[in-house]
C-alpha cells in the first residue's frame, strides 16, 4: 500500500488571501511614513517620487491606490521569481504554492505587513525579488543578458533603499561561474563594466535629485547621523579630551551631557535595566532616542553657527567627524557591538518561516539531499550567492543600526525559499522513486 503524492496548486487561494488582506487592513502609517510623503531630505527619491505621482492624479484615495500598486507589484514579483523556479528546475505545484507562499509572507504577517505600510519596504521588497529572479537565471542558464537586466533593476532599488548596495559585491562572486565557459572574459567584463555603470547611474540619480529637490549637489545625507548613533551609545563625557574641534566639542558635550542624563549611553544605564536587556539589548531599545538627540544637537549647532544654506549637509559632516573620533578611541567596544549585532541579525524571525540557527545547523543536510536526489549544480551557487548577500545585508546594517527583522527580512526570505526548493524537490523525487517500487513490487 503506498500514498500517491497529488499535484495541488495552492496558489489562487493565496492571492485570495493577500487580497482580503488589502481590504481588511487597509492603508498603515507609521513613524517614518511622513518623511516619504514630504519627499524629506534623509530620503531616496524613488519612492517618494512614487507617492508624489499618485497622489497628482488622485490626492483623496491616494494610499489605497499606492497599497494597492504594492500589493499588486509585490504579488507579481513573486509569481515571477515562482514561475522561473518551476520551469527550471520541474518543482511539482504544491511545493510552487509553498514557494509562493513563503515568498507573499511578509504581506501577510503583522510585523511587517509590507504591502499596506506606506514605507520603502513595499517597493523595495518586489524590486530585490526580481533582482534576484534573474541573478538565479543567470547562473543556472550561464547567459549574461539576465545579469544585466538585474543590473538595472538594482540601479532602481537601491534607488529606493540605500542599504542594497550590498548586491554589487554579490554581482562580482557571480563571476566566478564564467571561469571555464566559452568567452569567460568577455561575460566577466560585461558583468564589471555592467556593475560600474548601474552603481554610477544610481549615484548620477540620486545627486539630481537631490540638487533638483533640496538645492545641492550630493547624496542623500544620511551617514553622519547612522555612524554617529552607535557611537554615542559607547562614548561617555570623558572622550571630550579626544575630539579635536571647538565646535566638534561642543556638539559633543551638549548631546553626551543629555543622553547621560537619561540614562541612555552604556555607561550611564541603569544598571538593572542592563542586566536585563543585555548591551546589545540596551542598544537596540535605546537607537531612537539616540539618534533622535544627535540630530537635534546638530541643528542647534548649526543654528548657533548661523549656518542659512545646506543644512543638511553641514549637520551631516559635523555628526560623521564626531562619530570617526569616537570610533578610534572605542575600537573595541565597537568591535563586540558589531558581533553581536551581526548575530542578531541572523537570529531569526518565525514571521517568514526562518529561525536561522535551526536552518544553519540544517544546510549540510539540504546539500546532502539535493546531491543525491535533484544533482543540480546551479542550486548550489544560487545558494552560495544569497547566502553572501544576505551576510553581506546583515553586516551592512549592522555597522550603523540593529539589525530589525525590518531590514533583513528580504534576504532572508529568499534562503527560506531555497531551503523549501532544496527539501521539497529532493523529497518528492524520493517519494516519487517509492511509488514506482511499490508499483513495480
Amino acid at each position: 500500500m503506498y500514498y500517491k503524492y497529488k499535484n495541488t496548486d495552492f496558489s489562487y487561494i493565496i492571492i485570495f488571501i493577500l487580497i482580503i488582506t488589502m481590504f481588511l487592513v487597509g492603508p498603515l502609517i507609521a513613524p517614518d511614513t511622513a518623511s516619504y510623503i514630504e519627499g524629506d531630505f534623509t530620503r531616496p527619491p524613488l519612492y517618494p517620487l512614487l507617492i508624489s505621482s499618485i497622489s497628482h492624479f488622485n490626492e483623496s484615495e491616494n494610499l489605497w491606490i499606492i497599497m494597492g500598486f504594492q500589493m499588486l507589484f509585490g504579488g507579481y514579483s513573486a509569481w515571477s521569481l515562482c514561475q522561473w523556479m518551476a520551469n527550471e528546475y520541474k518543482t511539482k505545484p504544491a511545493i510552487n504554492s509553498i514557494l509562493y507562499f513563503i515568498l507573499i509572507s511578509p504581506y501577510l504577517t503583522w510585523d511587517l505587513w509590507i504591502g499596506n505600510y506606506i514605507l520603502s519596504e513595499s517597493l523595495a521588497y518586489p524590486l530585490y525579488l526580481l533582482v534576484n529572479r534573474y541573478i538565479f537565471e543567470g547562473i543556472a542558464t550561464k547567459n549574461i543578458k539576465p545579469f544585466l537586466i538585474s543590473l538595472v533593476i538594482t540601479v532602481f532599488l537601491v534607488l529606493t533603499r540605500k542599504q542594497f548596495l550590498f548586491i554589487y559585491p554579490a554581482f562580482l562572486i557571480t563571476c566566478f561561474i564564467f571561469i571555464n565557459s566559452k568567452d569567460s572574459i568577455r561575460k566577466i567584463s560585461y558583468i564589471i563594466i555592467g556593475v560600474i555603470i548601474s552603481f554610477s547611474s544610481a549615484t548620477m540619480i540620486e545627486r539630481v535629485y537631490t540638487y533638483v529637490k533640496h538645492g545641492y549637489w550630493a547624496g542623500i545625507p544620511v551617514s553622519g547621523m547612522q555612524f554617529i548613533t552607535p557611537q554615542l551609545y559607547l562614548a561617555n563625557n570623558k572622550d571630550i579630551s579626544y575630539i579635536t574641534t571647538n565646535e566638534a566639542k561642543h556638539y559633543f558635550e551638549s548631546v553626551i551631557t543629555e543622553l547621560e542624563q537619561q540614562g541612555l549611553t552604556l555607561d550611564s544605564s541603569d544598571p538593572y535595566i542592563l542586566k536585563s536587556l543585555g548591551k546589545y539589548g540596551l542598544f537596540s531599545n535605546n537607537y531612537n532616542p539616540i539618534l533622535h538627540a544627535a540630530i537635534k544637537h546638530a541643528l542647534k549647532e548649526a543654528d548657533e553657527n548661523k549656518i542659512v544654506n545646506d543644512i543638511n549637509l553641514y549637520t551631516d559632516k559635523l555628526m560623521r567627524g564626531v562619530a570617526f573620533e569616537l570610533l578610534k578611541i572605542n575600537i573595541e567596544k565597537n568591535i563586540k557591538i558589531y558581533v553581536f549585532n551581526i548575530l542578531n541579525g541572523f537570529s531569526g524571525n518565525f514571521s517568514v518561516g526562518m529561525y536561522y540557527p535551526l536552518l544553519l545547523i540544517s544546510i549540510t543536510l539540504l546539500i546532502i539531499i539535493n546531491l543525491i536526489c535533484i544533482g543540480n549544480a546551479s542550486l548550489y551557487l544560487i545558494w552560495i550567492v544569497s547566502f553572501v548577500m544576505h551576510l553581506g545585508n546583515v553586516m551592512a546594517v549592522a555597522l550603523v543600526q540593529p539589525t530589525m527583522i525590518r531590514y533583513t527580512f528580504y534576504t532572508s526570505t529568499i534562503l527560506v525559499l531555497l531551503s523549501i526548493l532544496f527539501i521539497g524537490n529532493g523529497l518528492i523525487k524520493d517519494m516519487s522513486q517509492n511509488s514506482k517500487r511499490n508499483i513495480l513490487n
